[in-house]
């Protein structure tokens, strides 16, 4: 089953106003230069690609031994029998997450990552079927 990311207005700003602004730089670098500068093209494409990929791709999918936590186009495996608790947060430290309303995942004790699934109570019940959360945070 999968997740998709909620959404707050913070972060949203915060990506959208990224991806402008290399928008910009990359506008201003394409009608000013009298050479076209391929590299540096490339690399403001590649920017913008990623930071568009975490807003539209992020998401949380409940597999046969893992979640698989999607973050743009980077991936992370979270085996059930690893998570030792979780826990509501509204941490704005960075994470797999774009909202402030978080819930903390913990393997083996540490921090493992932020989370911010659109329907929380949806995604702990689903959780609940792969592992046992009674004694968690929650």
């Amino acid at each position: 089953m999968k997740f998709d990311t909620a959404k707050d207005k913070l972060h949203g700003l915060i990506l959208w106003g990224f991806i402008v602004i290399l928008a910009g730089v990359l506008f201003f670098i394409v009608l000013k230069s009298e050479e076209v500068a391929l590299v540096p093209i490339l690399i403001l494409l590649a920017l913008i690609g990623f930071l568009l990929s975490i807003w539209f791709a992020t998401s949380y999918t409940f597999l046969d031994d893992h979640l698989l936590v999607r973050f743009g186009v980077l991936k992370d495996k979270i085996y059930y029998h690893e998570i030792t608790n979780i826990e509501h947060s509204r941490s704005i430290l960075s994470s797999y997450a774009l909202s402030r309303e978080r819930l903390v995942i913990f393997t083996n004790g540490k921090i493992r990552a932020y989370i911010s699934p659109l329907k929380q109570e949806e995604f702990l019940q689903e959780l609940n079927n792969h592992i046992d959360l009674t004694g968690f945070s929650l």
